[in-house]
């Protein structure tokens, strides 16, 4: 897997500090004009926090996300509903065939909130940006889907926070779970998860992949599913919340082996 600015151009965008000329189907054009200097001010605002750090996303690493999805969700309500501390997101997502910019930062104590989150194919098409707080003066959030991803019009909104709130949950399982990290710096390569990969630009990547694996145990017993849960942990003195995989395991006190093990691409 070669990632380089012939691959990816986009990130030779994000590189240069300047998006140039975006590719816009026609059919967005009027709406895009629209928002056009606000999209270019918020792109410049925060382009040093997209380049902050640059993931690759692994598949085994978006499968275990989505696993613990429902325990993420919830403990970044319990964050921003109670108000219990500092809560940022920056940097860039390379998943697949899309990479999604985001900058988004709410501050304890404070209900204001910055954000601006971009989604651009590798190409440098752009799919969809969410843009809010500081970045606008309109006193409210913008939103942007290109038209030819075919979702109708009074769902864009919510198929934009969608794709908002899988990157937060991204970054969170990145923060909370056991995971494995493979720093690529420029111009180097590596074999990670059964895959070579070589870095050809000028910044360092982090590879993220996730060893989870869910154990079956055959039994006609009364069973409780393999889940995600968020245990409480002592660090230097501080309290903070460690996601852990536990096993699926029978009701009558039985556990199944812990087994961790590499998931092939």
């Amino acid at each position: 897997m070669k990632i380089n600015y012939r691959t990816y151009p986009i990130l030779k965008k994000l590189k240069d500090k300047k998006l140039g000329v975006i590719p816009i189907h026609k059919t967005d054009l009027p709406i895009f004009d629209v928002y056009k200097n606000y999209f270019n001010k918020s792109f410049k605002n925060s382009c040093e926090n997209f380049s902050e750090n640059i993931y690759y996303l692994t598949k085994p690493f978006i499968e275990a996300s989505s696993l613990a999805e429902k325990s993420l969700t919830d403990l970044y309500g319990d964050i921003i509903k109670n108000d219990l501390s500092d809560f940022d997101v920056k940097g860039t997502f390379i998943e697949g065939d899309n990479v999604y910019f985001i900058d988004y930062q709410t501050k304890k104590g404070s209900e204001d909130q910055s954000i601006c989150f971009m989604v651009f194919s590798k190409k440098g098409i752009l799919l969809l940006f969410y843009v809010d707080g500081k970045y606008f003066d309109t006193g409210q959030p913008q939103f942007f889907m290109a038209s030819y991803l075919g979702v109708p019009k009074n769902e864009c909104r919510n198929a934009v926070l969608y794709n908002f709130y899988r990157i937060i949950i991204y970054s969170m399982f990145k923060n909370y779970a056991d995971i494995e990290t493979k720093y690529l710096k420029p111009k180097e390569k590596t074999k990670f998860v059964n895959c070579k990969y070589i870095n050809e630009t000028s910044k360092e990547l982090t590879l993220l992949n996730s060893t989870w694996f869910t154990n079956l145990v055959m039994s006609d017993e009364f069973k409780v599913r393999g889940h995600f849960r968020l245990q409480p942990k002592k660090i230097d003195g501080d309290w903070t919340k460690e996601l852990i995989w536990i096993n699926e395991f029978k009701k009558k006190g039985y556990i199944s082996k812990a087994k961790k093990t590499k998931l092939n691409v």
